[in-house]
């Protein structure tokens, strides 16, 4: 019987996400990747549905001996609740859509966004080149300085930043932030020029760039965004894309890529937490073991990892209390060994609202980011809004895979920090500096 309602509970979580794609491209035949709910939603699916294949593909259990997955041996019941809980986000989803659904015809016009109001002008583009040129520069030499540099593999890095000194690893925080959004409006301003050949030569560029310089071993997280950034530029600004098959088989090639890419990490670090499905098994022996402690009732969760999505944005040295995200946490109470020799894990949705209120806390989630979804969508499609929502858009369309894999709601308030303190930056620079026509005229 449970494994009846397993096997319904995906083919309604494939039916969800199928359903929120009609809604969306009702009126035409473009594929809505821009929509933040709907690739959301694609990813709870894809951390939901690929662990419980697998595991049913075993027998329904886990037969490697090796990992947590292995010694916790999930029962069906169990992963009939863990998937009931990854469904409920996509529902949340679902559910305000269905209530905007008129709303949403208005919004399924062409994704292309050149338009006068969101143009990133030459003289933003020279600032955000310059800026981003000079943070990366500051950025270099402090991790030189702090022989970040000398690490050989991923987790070296990690255990060379946790020898830095707080003050230092906030304020190198703060310039990869600043760095980020830099690079993100120059990059933003090209791709809206696409029409241009030095401009598509140089995107070229960019895009090729970070595949060239990537060591096996090391975060691949950087891979993916690129990929993912790219591919939305191109759809938003140059032509939309159309054919499910192109995406799906896009979709296929980056699971192979991430599934091969990795393992990274040595010795017991890899032992430990290495799984068939790589990351995703990870995340989902996340969310067994958080089911089965609280069950048990012997799950213990401080107060403050609730509260650190909503003050993610805040430094620690600042709050009155401890701040910690569910994944330090997690590493610190149940692997502190790994954690010293430079591991790490993302702690993931589903596992979230387990430590939570379940199902019924996924579903609210879910109807959180489809609200913020179909907000962000007016807001470019009304043109009311200038560049600056543009770029925030980019910033939480690209947190997706976080919302997913650590904290669902933890991007929304990251927000608030570095990305607007980047802006602001942005736009005070642009009014102050004089333009080319005005420094000609100061010349003279």
């Amino acid at each position: 019987m449970f494994y009846f309602l397993l096997y319904l509970v995906i083919f309604l979580i494939t039916s969800v996400v199928f359903l929120i794609i009609y809604l969306l491209r009702r009126r035409n035949k473009i594929i809505p990747i821009d929509d933040i709910g709907l690739v959301f939603s694609v990813f709870i699916a894809l951390y939901t549905i690929l662990p419980i294949i697998s595991w049913l593909l075993q027998g329904g259990r886990y037969i490697l001996p090796i990992g947590r997955l292995y010694s916790l041996q999930p029962t069906v019941y169990e992963v009939l609740e863990l998937s009931l809980i990854g469904l409920c986000y996509i529902l949340g989803v679902l559910s305000i859509y269905l209530y905007s659904v008129k709303g949403l015809g208005i919004l399924q016009r062409s994704p292309i966004l050149i338009h006068p109001s969101l143009w990133v002008s030459n003289k933003l583009m020279f600032i955000s080149a310059f800026m981003y040129i000079a943070g990366f520069t500051t950025l270099l030499l402090i991790r030189y300085k702090y022989n970040v540099y000398e690490a050989q593999s991923y987790n070296e890095t990690y255990i060379a930043y946790l020898n830095i000194p707080k003050n230092i690893a906030q304020v190198l925080n703060v310039l990869k932030g600043l760095v980020s959004m830099f690079y993100l409006v120059f990059l933003t301003g090209l791709f809206m020029r696409w029409s241009n050949k030095r401009s598509r030569i140089l995107i070229v560029f960019l895009f090729l760039f970070p595949f060239i310089m990537f060591e096996v071993g090391y975060s691949r997280a950087y891979l993916f965004q690129t990929i993912i950034l790219f591919t939305l530029l191109f759809h938003l600004f140059v032509t939309p894309i159309k054919s499910l098959k192109i995406i799906f088989a896009s979709g296929m090639v980056l699971l192979v890529v991430f599934l091969l890419l990795g393992i990274r990490g040595s010795g017991a670090i890899s032992e430990q937490f290495i799984m068939p499905l790589g990351e995703f098994d990870v995340i989902w022996g996340n969310a067994v073991q958080m089911l089965r402690e609280k069950n048990q009732e012997i799950l213990s969760v401080p107060f403050y990892v609730y509260l650190y999505e909503f003050v993610a944005f805040i430094p620690s040295n600042i709050l009155p209390f401890t701040k910690a995200s569910h994944s330090s946490w997690l590493m610190d109470t149940y692997y502190p060994v790994a954690k010293a020799e430079g591991g790490g894990l993302m702690f993931g949705a589903i596992a979230q609202s387990v430590i939570g209120f379940g199902m019924v806390e996924a579903f609210i989630r879910g109807i959180i980011i489809g609200f913020v979804s179909l907000k962000f969508k007016s807001w470019l499609r009304i043109y009311k809004y200038s560049w600056r929502i543009l770029i925030l858009y980019l910033i939480l369309y690209l947190s997706i895979p976080s919302m997913a894999r650590g904290s669902t709601l933890a991007p929304l308030f990251l927000i608030i920090g570095s990305p607007l303190v980047a802006l602001f930056l942005l736009s005070m620079l642009e009014k102050i500096l004089p333009s080319k026509g005005n420094i000609q005229k100061i010349i003279k």
